[in-house]
């Protein structure tokens, strides 16, 4: 049955025209046979023929109450418009309804329990209706509603008869390629009627076995790929991904000892007729551990993914130069404006502050750049030259997260500020939000903005022809004390809208680029609104709209003049998408600099730096080095004047440093990528190391190992000593050659090295020292 000993090896979940789900599995499916064949000795496939899908009534559409002659149809998104029982009311706008006490949405209470609402219902005379905030009525009239969740629940019909089942085949294709084993799964339908759709499908590998030293790879950074080694580097090693190029919807993980990936079907709604997986499922098992496993997914990543596409950043020629200079992240109010609206944002404070911080580092010295992350530049709806004191509604709030996407007049003596900035040699972009539009602004319904809003189904069923469409609900989130609804950018509308907002904040305003926030890090990122011309529930469209928005601002924009961010080490929003990550998971392995090192940036998760200067922050700063990402993403104003007292001087000395060294070793941090870690046999525990491999193809590869400590050592400076073997960190040394050692910053010879390289020094305190392999 194409199942081994713990687990299927594929599932499938179908859904039919009035809602019911089946779901099959390798090991469990009832078919009518099974079937092994080889073509060759480096393929095979394995197929379930004739499986029948069996639904159960939609007990979602009508479930039965505890009366056996009454069903209950749910209307999802909906208030009931019936007439309400007369009876008094203790809901909040008084009135003489009858409703539930002690519960509803509106009375800021929890919603209603449906089964005590379908008992309350059925003693009440003349009631057939009622809604999730308590209510009772009598008429079976719905309304759509969507200022927040509610449901109507109407006396229907008895529920339909299950369908009859349903026949399909899957076969799985195994192919080996250059010692991957590829698997690629097909769906068929063999009923003329269409009466199922596939919903969404598992592949998995089961039983890896594991022993008390497995470790799994699970990082954001790649979320179709996993896999598992053992710690310490010996035995074997399984890599399992999706080699998909356009990241349609999957969640990827492990559990049990099986290494699964989950995909979205594509037009999940419309009837299967055949349904053949785009890309393949990929396994092998290798000798090495984490990084073996991350080079592996690079080796394919890198050549095929539509976000990779653009090529290495020393080729891409719509970057700005500067870009690889920055340093240092900051930004302000984030997570809470510690001195008040009125002057976290204010443009005359972030400038004025800014500058003295840009002073106090003076990373241009060096060739670096601060950059800042700039929140509440804009009015949120406040009465301009008010300075964030005159809102413009009452009964809903002004400021963060509200009026979008109003985003203009930018505040009084914002383009003034940006440029004093800029003249310092500091970078600025502004924040906006990707997705969110305040629904409580005329804007929302003067532009018909609901059409172009995400939408969720309400029941997932088949849509059996276009006049008998899946019923479909907005996504709108309550948050601040309004409602914001969630766009969706493959429609016209919301991409001109995120296009134009962009363009006129770098071209009218000044600003370097634009952070678009919830792009990478947002929702679910799917939709199934048919007229939003894109696949139906799973795809890749969310990602390759703002390719293509972005594609539209680079070309509005003068040659190299914007740099743009998102949220979320996100791999398939990068490239054409945006330039630089925000939120690198720098307490973990360097997954992401590892596979996508020389392709793309990415700097400190939010609220992740928050130490202070000299009880910290120095360290965080380093580990985030470390993992060859851009230092910082912290908010200036939590260190007040921590950056001006000359008691921290060694700490800002040190930053210095740090950023010093990423300019010196950009060929390898900035344009190389991450290697494996750096044993420092350190027995103090307070150095910190790392190593970046440079491999080009009109160079012989070469390395750069960095060694730092962070702070002031109590027992004088520690002492590290490296065994370092050359072909574990990326350098094939050839008969005959030997790796020379040197100091990259200083030019110093430390050695020459027929086999492992063996080395053993001291740092001082806030000291950094870049180490230089090459191949001679």
């Amino acid at each position: 049955k194409g199942g081994v000993p713990g687990g299927s090896i594929w599932s499938a979940t179908f859904v039919g025209a009035s809602g019911g789900k089946s779901t099959l599995a390798s090991l469990t499916a009832s078919c009518h046979d099974y079937i092994y064949a080889t073509a060759n000795s480096t393929s095979a496939s394995l197929k379930w023929d004739k499986c029948n899908v069996s639904f159960a009534s939609d007990a979602s559409l009508s479930t039965s109450s505890s009366n056996d002659n009454v069903t209950w149809v749910e209307h999802n998104a909906s208030s009931c418009s019936g007439v309400c029982l007369a009876k008094n009311s203790n809901g909040p706008q008084g009135g003489h309804c009858d409703r539930m006490p002690g519960c509803g949405h509106d009375a800021h209470l929890p919603y209603c329990d449906v089964e005590a609402m379908k008992a309350r219902c059925l003693n009440a005379t003349g009631c057939t209706a009622f809604n999730t905030n308590g209510y009772l009525y009598s008429g079976a009239g719905v309304a759509p509603f969507s200022a927040y969740p509610l449901q109507c629940y109407t006396d229907g019909p008895p529920p339909p008869p299950p369908p009859p089942p349903a026949t399909v085949s899957i076969t799985l294709n195994f192919e080996l390629v250059d010692g991957l084993l590829e698997m690629n799964i097909i769906f068929d339908s063999l009923d003329c009627t269409g009466q199922v759709s596939l919903w969404d499908y598992t592949v998995s590998l089961s039983p890896v076995v594991t022993t008390s030293q497995t470790q799994t790879v699970a990082t954001t950074a790649a979320r179709q790929l996993t896999g598992q080694y053992e710690a310490d580097g010996t035995g074997a090693a399984v890599y399992f991904a999706a080699h998909d190029p356009a990241h349609i919807m999957k969640t990827c993980g492990t559990s049990d000892g099986t290494l699964h990936c989950t995909m979205l079907a594509l037009n999940a709604t419309l009837p299967l007729v055949k349904y053949v997986a785009a890309f393949p499922m990929v396994t092998t098992v290798l000798d090495g551990d984490w990084w073996d496993i991350a080079s592996v997914y690079r080796a394919w990543v890198l050549p095929n993914a539509l976000w990779t596409a653009l090529g290495p950043l020393d080729t891409r020629t719509d970057m700005p130069d500067w870009l690889e200079n920055i340093t240092l992240w900051m930004n302000n109010n984030w997570g809470g404006d510690p001195l008040g609206p009125n002057y976290g944002g204010d443009p005359e404070y972030v400038k004025n502050e800014m500058l003295k911080v840009n002073g106090v580092l003076d990373l241009p010295a060096h060739g670096g750049h601060l950059a800042l992350h700039w929140y509440e530049w804009d009015t949120l709806g406040y009465a301009l030259g008010s300075n964030h004191t005159k809102c413009d509604r009452v009964g809903a709030p002004c400021g963060f997260d509200t009026h979008y996407p109003n985003y203009f007049p930018a505040r009084q003596g914002c383009k003034e500020s940006i440029a004093a900035m800029q003249s310092a040699g500091m970078r600025v972009i502004p924040y906006i939000n990707g997705q969110l539009f305040d629904t409580l602004i005329p804007r929302y319904a003067a532009d018909n903005a609901l059409a172009a809003v995400q939408k969720f189904v309400v029941t997932e069923m088949m849509r059996q022809d276009p006049a008998h469409p899946v019923p479909i609900a907005p996504h709108l989130e309550h948050f601040d004390h309004i409602t914001s609804a969630v766009m969706c950018p493959a429609t016209k509308y919301w991409h001109d809208v995120m296009r134009d907002t962009v363009l006129e904040i770098v071209n009218d305003l000044g600003f370097d680029g634009a952070y678009i926030d919830q792009v990478g890090n947002g929702e679910v990122r799917n939709c199934a609104d048919p007229t939003h011309n894109h696949t139906i529930n799973g795809g890749s469209f969310w990602a390759e709209a703002f390719y293509s928005i972005m594609t539209e601002v680079r070309a509005g924009v003068p040659p190299k003049r914007g740099m743009y961010m998102t949220e979320g080490t996100v791999e398939q929003v990068s490239g054409p998408g945006f330039d630089i990550l925000l939120g690198l998971a720098w307490t973990e392995l360097p997954y992401w600099h590892a596979i996508y090192g020389g392709y793309g940036y990415a700097t400190g998760r939010a609220g992740s730096i928050s130490s202070a200067l000299a009880d910290g922050l120095c360290t965080e700063l380093t580990k985030q080095f470390m993992v060859g990402g851009t230092m910082g993403w912290f908010t200036y104003q939590n260190y007040k004047d921590q950056f001006f007292d000359p008691a921290n001087a060694p700490e800002i000395k040190y930053i210095q440093a740090l950023s010093q060294a990423r300019i010196a070793a950009k060929k390898w941090m900035v344009h190389g990528r991450a290697t494996r870690s750096l044993a420092l046999a350190d027995t103090t525990g307070l150095l910190l190391g790392a190593c970046f491999l440079r491999e080009k193809p009109t160079e012989t590869n070469s390395v750069v190992c960095t060694v730092a400590l962070p702070q002031t050592s109590p027992k004088g400076p520690p002492t590290y000593s490296l065994a370092i073997d050359p072909k574990r960190y990326g350098l094939d040394v050839p008969a005959n050659s030997h790796v020379v050692l040197t100091d990259l910053q200083t030019g110093a010879a430390h050695g020459t090295f027929a086999g492992n390289i063996t080395y053993t020094a001291t740092v001082p305190d806030f000291g950094v020292q870049l180490l230089l392999l090459t191949i001679a």
